[in-house]
């Protein structure tokens, strides 16, 4: 009887330090689940808010101002943007995949100056200015801008190329230095006429005198009529001259020359615009 109460005894502890260790395994277990949970939810915060990044970053890159592309080490377009398709004149499909020198190839292209090769050997940033040519032939001033486009790990496995087209800023420059040439073409103007008119009054005053000494039938009368002519006609050009207020030119005596048009120039002839 003492023996088989003894036995019970054990078998009892056993039993209880089994529901002990259940207990504790069932709790391990619990707290390992909510654990899982907790890192699950994370990770699926991280997950959505990545996802919102990569998002953002997507309307970011499509509706950026200026055009965009992805090129890996092989030279070979990885991604573009809306703005860079509508540059180059192609769509993602006929860019994607080939090489950057295919799409929207410029002067720079296979040279020293080239992007690419400027990053792989160590510039952070590499900005310079190239004549593009779109798929329909038209080609393009653009300001180009290239840094390095480096994986999660920081490894370098391209560059992300931005352009830029700047045909407004270089039609701006043309401009301004055609105005600056104007101005010049007017001072200078200004400076001859004043010089001549004084020697040409000079020359008509004596024409002036030689005719009112010479009678009509001197064989001098009509040659220093025609020096009046001349010098009257000097007279007008000067006076057109100091006239000059918009830039009008036309083709001069030898090919591929231009010259002010005084006529249009100074607004003694009616014009529809330069030329």
């Amino acid at each position: 009887m003492y023996r088989q109460k003894r036995s019970l005894e054990r078998k009892a502890r056993a039993l209880r330090r089994t529901v002990k260790r259940l207990k504790e395994a069932n709790k391990k277990t619990l707290q390992q689940k909510y654990a899982l949970q907790e890192a699950i939810e994370r990770a699926n915060r991280v997950a959505m808010e990545a996802g919102l990044a990569n998002e953002e970053l997507n309307q970011i890159f499509n509706t950026a101002g200026d055009g965009m592309r992805v090129i890996d080490m092989d030279f070979n377009v990885l991604r573009i943007n809306k703005t860079f398709a509508h540059l180059a004149h192609v769509n993602e499909a006929e860019a994607v995949g080939k090489k950057c020198y295919e799409v929207l190839p410029g002067t720079i292209c296979h040279t020293d100056q080239c992007p690419l090769p400027r990053v792989l050997g160590g510039e952070e940033h590499v900005e310079c200015e190239a004549k593009k040519v779109r798929s329909d032939g038209i080609a393009l001033p653009c300001s180009v801008t290239a840094t390095p486009f480096r994986n999660l790990d920081g490894k370098l496995i391209g560059i992300v190329e931005n352009l830029r087209d700047i045909t407004d800023r270089r039609q701006a420059e043309e401009d301004r230095l055609k105005m600056e040439k104007f101005q010049g073409v007017i001072e200078m103007a200004g400076a001859v006429c004043h010089e001549l008119n004084q020697p040409l009054q000079a020359v008509s005053g004596y024409a002036e005198l030689m005719l009112d000494d010479m009678s009509e039938d001197n064989p001098l009368n009509g040659d220093v009529k025609k020096i009046k002519e001349q010098i009257s006609r000097m007279g007008s050009i000067t006076s057109k001259l100091m006239k000059i207020t918009r830039y009008e030119t036309k083709d001069y005596v030898f090919e591929g020359t231009k010259i002010i048009d005084i006529d249009k120039a100074s607004g003694e002839e009616k014009s529809g615009g330069g030329k």
